[in-house]
């Protein structure tokens, strides 16, 4: 059991990096959605960047990302737990760190 459960752990942190953390390679950038990072970053650039308060899209822009970064921690959290749970049920292996 424990060994599905690290198997699981791997996919489901592996899926997370790839779909939401990691930056997408720099030569697909019009093939690949952008990352929730750097959508941030190009919101915060665009509205940063005009003395306009921010237009009704870039608002509700702002808003979906508030949604996806709290998916995010979601999703970051759930991953926390599960490797506490493998942590606690192999106390004699070596443990599992998230950096």
């Amino acid at each position: 059991a424990l060994v599905i459960n690290v198997d699981n752990l791997k996919k489901d942190s592996e899926s997370f990096l790839d779909d939401i953390l990691k930056r997408p390679p720099p030569s697909m950038n019009y093939r690949q959605k952008p990352r929730l990072r750097e959508e941030i970053r190009s919101l915060m650039r665009a509205i940063d960047n005009t003395t306009n308060p921010p237009t009704v899209h870039q608002n509700e822009r702002i808003l979906s990302l508030k949604g996806e970064l709290r998916d995010a921690k979601s999703m970051m959290s759930k991953l926390k737990n599960e490797i506490e749970s493998i942590n606690n049920d192999s106390v004699q292996l070596p443990t599992i760190a998230l950096e």
